[in-house]
């Protein structure tokens, strides 16, 4: 096996990004325009042979001592290789680690010999039934606000603004994520928008924005990146509607809804109550200064 490690400009996009979308798990987070975005174009990779395999990461400093980190809005990383075509995983990472790398990522698979690896949950959704079927598996509370949210005065519709989504996101975002990354947010939505596959849904009383909820679909999945609820969009229950119009305008096709999470109680009890199924995924953490 040969790997070689590229810097940003010595990657071929091209081949990179159809080594990717022909993967046997593709991932819009491994994409490299989004790993641009996401990294200010500072990302590199791992790449074996003519692009059969390849890995991205992500170096930064801290108190002068390099790391590999996961970029903002990254549910996952790892070692992405085509259909048919096996690699051994522990090669690319003991690569980094003798860069002299600590290691701190979130990959599919779990990897003990590499460091320590602690479990996190995923939630995902096929929506290749027909709506009727998709509904019979919502839970009795789901309905229950689903119903409560329609009777409520809400208007569903397309938001194609994209500093209307991101004012909206950052005034009503309680962790501080959307301000600290806005930017890169407002990149990756007019991005998006370029490329025809990101879209938002809003939820409006009398013409104002109560609730907002920002998709991207890519190969084959359809990943819940962001969302947001003002007062009045919590106490109708808006975002239910939004996610329940999105599941209906994509049902019967052969997409997965990717939650993008959630190890959070509350929001992983929404997924779940929507029919969603859990997946397990791991954050695996490695000190170049442990023995």
């Amino acid at each position: 096996m040969t790997l070689h490690l590229l810097g940003r400009n010595e990657i071929d996009d091209e081949l990179w990004d159809y080594c990717i979308s022909r993967s046997t798990f593709p991932s819009l987070f491994a994409k490299s325009w989004y790993l641009d975005i996401f990294t200010d174009h500072q990302w590199q990779g791992i790449v074996e042979g003519d692009y059969l395999s390849v890995m991205p990461f992500y170096k930064k400093k801290k108190w002068l001592i390099p790391y590999i980190s996961q970029p903002f809005l990254c549910q996952r990383g790892g070692v992405f290789s085509k259909v048919g075509h096996f690699s051994e995983s522990s090669f690319f990472y003991d690569l980094l680690k003798k860069q002299g790398y600590s290691i701190n990522l979130l990959i599919r698979d779990k990897l003990p010999d590499q460091g320590k690896c602690f479990p996190k949950v995923n939630h995902i959704l096929s929506l290749n039934d027909e709506y009727e079927k998709l509904n019979e598996g919502f839970n009795r509370n789901t309905i229950r606000n689903i119903r409560f949210a329609s009777k409520s005065g809400l208007m569903i519709q397309e938001e194609k603004n994209p500093d209307i989504i991101l004012n909206f996101l950052e005034k009503n975002d309680r962790s501080g994520y959307v301000k600290t990354y806005s930017k890169m947010i407002l990149s990756l939505i007019t991005k998006s928008f370029e490329l025809e596959n990101g879209f938002a849904i809003k939820a409006a009383i009398s013409g104002n924005i109560v609730s907002l909820a920002y998709f991207i679909e890519d190969g084959g999945k359809l990943y819940f990146l962001l969302c947001a609820s003002d007062p009045k969009g919590k106490l109708t229950k808006a975002l239910y509607l939004i996610i329940n119009e999105v599941i209906e305008k994509f049902a019967g096709r052969n997409v997965i809804l990717d939650f993008a999470g959630s190890n959070m109680e509350s929001i992983a009890r929404r997924n779940l109550g929507f029919g969603a199924s859990s997946e397990i995924y791991y954050n695996i953490k490695w000190n170049i200064f442990q023995f």
